[in-house]
């Protein structure tokens, strides 16, 4: 480092010692980091990247200390750090989000030296082991990985027990067996489970409650999973068993080995001495290794090879049995040592093997810092207040009474030391608070405060910060520091501006990057060039900084009109765009990025460069969704006033309040406290379906903020009564739904048009409603049906009468509820006689569909008319057939082929859903649409003709068709839907029609075996995860040029975990890392 740049620094009477050391330390680092690296100790740390919950693991090859924590480079929710040493306290863990992990005790050093992934492995098993079984969180991620585990390696009919190796290594045996012990408890009645496993079960004692045991249920196929229990406990058995004969060798071995002469890791042990109060202090070497230094090793332990303390590095063998004599000779008295309590707010940072302090701002040593070994400090609490009680973090000092303490302050000639006894030591320090080491500003001293941009702003050191001059009288493109405590927000902006608050003897000293240029500038000097600035000042600046330091600022600023906001939540705050492009789309902000400007009628939104704006909109039958950067977003709302927001949104009217506690006030009264007491509940919207002549509906999940699907088979999805009455009063929804989960035998009996013109209820309705009993009823959503809820123990029969008029709903399947024309708020008994012969009369057993002959003059095929049945193995369709209900033959896992006729040419819903065993089928060519989830899990299907009249392929529609290598596309379609082909697992090509405009999100997620395809020149946007995991990707064929290819709207992560392909366009080729 020149002397130039040394003698030319800034002067700043207002910083005191120990904030110069860090000031000039930022200015160097920044100017001079060719010389800094070393000093900086970038070697010291190994970053291996995050995992699917956005936990960042790190590894500090030195310790881990608040003065380190700028280290970590990447933002995450969640940090796992393992280091040899922790100088931090929990409470600051805990606030920065830290999992703290101890190398060689926690984890091996050899596990995070190997490579990224065994590192992340490692730190996550012992982190998943860490928390105690009752924490739901792991238990969950267990479930799933369970879940993932056997979907994969599941063919139909073997599975592939492999991956349990890889589970028992991450979660553990405890973690395991309470997961899977919680699965088969809460089926106990289930017969697929085998006596054995259920016994293993009952042993093991759940301690969650029921509504958090739901969160970690393991929702494979009950047989599946009961051969994966079977299996598991083998593996455990089995490795417990090698476990022991290795213990067994190694403890023999251990019995021959001398932990007097060699420590646990192989080092030299020279000598061991007793100290005073009888421990062994050894000492070690370990010159062999690439340590190459002596060890004094403190509490040494002779029966495991391994010791408590150490003091590590010396040179000699010579000079560590010196200090050892020094510190702990038994030829001197015993030293007794003071404790003395200092506040957190003392220590400034660790240096070496000990930490540096400064001493109490309003004392008579203010200025002046202590130097203490690592060895005798430890994190503590002390008593601040004794009439309130409160306590704070301290560090608890070890001092020896006859040790003098040094005290020093400033540097070279004028340096000052100053000696304290211990006693002194304590009275000067002892029992301080961090009141006493607030910075005292000189109240003669005039502050000026200047505003600016964050446009001003470039990099943010531990003490200090980093900024550049605006581009005015030649100062463009130089940059200064400030120390961090003078810098703040301008409380008075809506935009982010910067407040500057300097004291006026305050000097500046700012140059440009290649020291051309130097410029000094008094603090009133500052205010005048600076003070309300704008962005357009510091245009040229960003352009001519230096490189690393021309990036702007991290965050977005934008104030939006009171009017824009809907409502506000316990973490975020929902609100609406203005009129325009994405006028009727929400979004929701989180509650520590917004900030009210009570006085202006407006709301501040900080929004990070990373965060991404996800806008919804719910109003159609449809939902629509849309992303935009930090950046676009602010620029969309920007400068638009509470008129570009129209009319008051949605907020209910004084009538719809008043139905709504109508509504609310029937549910509350009618549904029986059996149902309500259970977490069972979603909100459901409707609306009228004209085609089809019925209500369509939506259940929603109340727990999520983007308006996500309920599932009738996943109770993450669900919420308590009170929350969905909640969230359907704020945000909206027709009723509350439940969900059949058959586990507390609810049932329910489903009657359509049970009343006639004259209002009259029909000739079954009255049958059925003589025999349930006194039992709870209540009319449908469309006002014309009936709902009759009940308890069973379990029937087996189908869902839905031959005859189209009956459903029986027993388990995944929601309930949309009103509260309307009850009578009584009880659950009666199914189990009667009279009603098992009525509903097994109606609805037949399902054993006994197994080949089905539909006669000639049907037309149509209700919802579900075959769900479920899964003997069902042929069926012959007539020619008079028109349509095909929606999951009309969902679950018939024993279908391997089916002739449709050429008449239909309507197919709902998930028609052939998880028909595992249908290998192919013909879409006839009136068919239009290949509706959502259509042939979802249809994992034999090999072969599919898809005729020139269908025009939209929709969600889900192939997705799990993992035997399916190659499909045609005709080029009639314009639409293929988000997941349509997800996880087709033997898809080796695929060519896209002309028509199609969009790969919409995930659309060919998981195609691992996709190699090629085919894109038109008609594409203009890939969306989110379209490709992710196609891992053996090689080509992409592009109908159009580099220059339209490169124009292409591409969403995050589209070719997330591809392989190494290469996009050929007319005019030639792109590489991957260019596309």
């Amino acid at each position: 480092m020149s002397n130039k740049s040394c003698n030319s620094f800034v002067k700043c009477s207002a910083v005191r010692g120990e904030d110069t050391i860090f000031f000039i330390k930022d200015y160097c680092e920044h100017y001079h980091s060719d010389v800094m690296k070393e000093y900086l100790g970038e070697e010291n740390f190994a970053y291996f990247g995050t995992d699917e919950e956005n936990t960042a693991y790190y590894y500090f090859k030195d310790s881990l200390s608040v003065d380190n924590l700028n280290r970590i480079k990447e933002q995450a929710d969640e940090y796992i750090i393992a280091a040899p040493v922790l100088y931090m306290s929990q409470e600051s863990l805990e606030d920065k989000n830290i999992t703290f992990l101890k190398v060689d005790r926690d984890v091996d050093e050899t596990e995070l030296k190997i490579n990224d992934e065994i590192a992340k492995f490692a730190m996550k098993a012992v982190y998943n082991k860490k928390l105690p079984l009752e924490a739901t969180m792991i238990s969950r991620n267990c479930g799933s990985d369970i879940e993932k585990g056997i979907s994969t390696n599941f063919d139909g009919m073997h599975l592939n027990t492999d991956f349990i190796a890889n589970l028992y290594a991450l979660y553990g045996e405890e973690r395991m067996n309470y997961v899977l012990a919680n699965t088969v408890q809460m089926s106990d009645g289930d017969g697929r489970y085998s006596p054995g496993n259920k016994a293993w079960a009952k042993e093991i004692n759940i301690n969650n409650a029921e509504d958090d045991r739901r969160t970690f249920y393991v929702n494979s196929h009950p047989a599946v999973l009961d051969g994966f229990i079977t299996a598991y406990r083998k593996h455990v058995k089995e490795f417990k068993e090698q476990l022991d004969k290795e213990e067994n060798k190694e403890q023999m071995s251990e019995n021959t080995r001398d932990y007097t002469k060699i420590t646990a890791r192989g080092d030299k042990v020279v000598n061991i001495e007793k100290d005073i109060s009888g421990r062994d202090i050894a000492i070690i070497d370990r010159t062999a290794t690439s340590n190459k230094d002596y060890v004094v090793a403190i509490g040494y332990h002779t029966a495991t090879g391994d010791w408590e303390q150490g003091r590590y590095g010396f040179e000699s063998q010579e000079k560590a049995e010196n200090w050892r004599k020094n510190e702990y000779g038994s030829e001197k008295p015993k030293i007794e040592y003071i404790k003395i309590n200092v506040a957190n707010d003392a220590f400034i940072k660790k240096s070496g093997v000990g930490s540096v302090f400064k001493m109490p701002t309003n004392g008579e040593y203010a200025g002046f810092t202590y130097y203490m070994f690592n060895d005798k400090i430890r994190p503590s609490r002390q008593l601040v207040d004794l009439q309130s009680d409160s306590r704070e973090l301290c560090y608890e000092l070890s001092v020896r009474e006859d040790r003098e303490i040094e005290l020093r302050k400033g540097y070279g000639d004028n340096e000052q030391i100053v000696v304290l006894t211990a006693e002194e030591f304590k009275e000067a320090v002892g029992g301080t608070t961090n009141k006493d080491y607030e910075t005292q500003e000189n109240t003669d001293t005039k502050w000026l405060n200047t505003s600016v941009p964050q446009e001003a702003f470039r990099k943010e050191y531990p003490k200090s910060m980093l900024f550049v001059l605006p581009n005015k009288q030649d100062f463009g493109g130089m940059s200064f520091f400030i120390p961090s405590a003078f810098v703040g927000e301008d409380k008075n902006s809506d935009d982010g501006r910067i407040l500057i608050r300097l004291p006026e003897d305050f000097v500046i000293k700012a140059q440009s990057r290649d020291e051309t240029r130097e410029a000094t500038l008094t603090a009133y000097d500052f205010n005048r060039l600076c003070n309300n600035t704008t962005a357009e000042d510091y245009k040229q600046a960003q352009a001519e900084s230096a490189p690393g330091s021309e990036t702007p600022s991290d965050w977005n600023y934008v104030s939006v009109p009171e009017k824009a906001r809907i409502a506000s939540f316990d973490d975020s705050t929902l609100f609406r765009m203005p009129d325009g492009k994405y006028q009727d789309y929400t979004y929701y902000v989180p509650n520590k990025c917004v900030k009210e400007n009570a006085e202006k009628g407006t709301i501040r939104l900080s929004l990070h460069n990373d965060y991404t704006v996800r806008l919804s909109d719910n109003s159609g039958e449809e939902k629509k969704t849309a992303e935009l950067s930090a950046k676009d977003f602010c620029e969309e709302v920007r400068g638009k006033d509470a008129g570009a927001y129209g009319t008051e949104y949605k907020r209910p009217s004084i009538e719809a309040n008043t139905s709504f506690d109508e509504k609310e006030k029937a549910l509350r009264t009618a549904v029986p406290d059996e149902m309500k007491a259970r977490p069972n509940w979603v909100v459901v919207k409707t609306w009228w379906n004209a085609e089809k002549g019925k209500y369509n509906k939506r259940p929603v999940n109340c727990n999520s903020d983007k308006g996500e699907y309920a599932e009738s088979d996943n109770p993450e999805t669900w919420t308590t009564f009170d929350n969905a009455l909640k969230y359907l009063k704020e945000k909206g929804g027709t009723t509350v739904a439940y969900a059949l989960d058959g586990k507390d035998n609810i049932s329910c009996i489903d009657l359509d048009r049970c009343y006639d013109e004259n209002g009259q209820q029909t000739a079954l309705a009255k049958k059925v409603l003589s025999k349930c009993g006194k039992t709870y009823v209540e009319k449908s959503v469309s006002g014309n049906g009936l709902h009759i809820f009940g308890k069973t123990s379990g029937m087996d029969i189908r869902t839905f009468s031959k005859d189209g008029d009956l459903e029986f709903y027993q388990k995944e399947h929601f309930i949309a509820m009103t509260g309307d024309g009850a009578g009584y708020s009880r659950l009666e008994s199914f189990d009667t006689s009279e009603m098992k012969e009525l509903l097994s009369r109606k609805c037949e057993k399902r054993e006994e569909w197994k080949g089905v002959n539909l006669p000639n003059g049907v037309t149509s095929l209700g919802d579900d008319a075959f769900a479920v049945c899964s003997s069902l193995t042929s069926i012959t369709l007539p020619e008079s057939l028109m349509s095909i209900g929606e999951y009309a033959f969902y679950g018939c896992g024993s279908l391997t082929s089916i002739l449709i006729p050429n008449s239909v040419t309507s197919i709902g819903w998930a028609a052939f859903f998880e028909c595992s065993d249908l290998t192919s089928i013909i879409i006839p060519n009136g068919v239009t649409m290949i509706e959502g989830d259509l042939f979802y899990g249809c994992s034999s299907l090999t072969s599919i003709t898809i005729p020139n009249s269908v025009t939209i392929i929709g969600a889900d529609a192939f997705s799990g068709c993992s035997s399916l290598t190659s499909i045609t596309i005709p080029n009639s379609v314009t639409k293929i839907g988000d997941y349509a082909f997800r996880n087709c697992s033997n898809l080796t090509s695929i060519i896209i029609p002309n028509g199609v405009t969009i790969i919409q999100n995930r659309t060919f997620f998981g195609c691992s075996s996709l190699t090629s395809i085919t894109l038109p020149k008609s594409m203009r946007a890939i969306y989110w995860d379209a490709f992710y995991d196609c891992s053996s990707l090689t080509s992409i064929i592009f109908e159009g040029t580099k220059a339209e290819w490169n124009a292409l709207t591409k969403y995050s992560d589209w070719n997330g975990n591809t392989g190494a392909y290469i996009v050929h366009c007319t005019d030639g080729d792109i590489e991957k890392a260019d596309s």
